[in-house]
């Protein structure tokens, strides 16, 4: 409410728990989706997006190579050090 930083770490971060949570009335909205089997649609994947992110600024902060794109595959994080010249650890930007 202040704006003051309560979570600092992950170690001491307060996770929300089911007394937390507001009540959530659950309605089913029927619209068939023409492309799906027996006009079924999906529900529930969750997006894996969130460990490529955290693997780019891991690269970022170990190599200082930032990357914008994925997959990230070790071809890539290769061609990149050539690139930048990184020979050894003490060539690390």
């Amino acid at each position: 409410e202040k704006g003051l930083c309560l979570n600092n770490s992950f170690t001491d971060y307060k996770m929300l728990g089911p007394s937390d949570m507001p009540k959530i009335k659950t309605i089913l909205i029927e619209d068939p989706d023409p492309h799906g089997p027996f006009g079924a649609k999906s529900c529930g994947e969750s997006g894996a997006v969130t460990p490529v992110g955290a693997s780019a600024n891991a690269i970022y902060h170990a190599l200082g190579i930032q990357f914008t794109e994925a997959p990230i595959t070790p071809e890539k994080i290769l061609k990149a050090i050539k690139e930048q010249g990184i020979t050894t650890c003490e060539t690390v930007p």
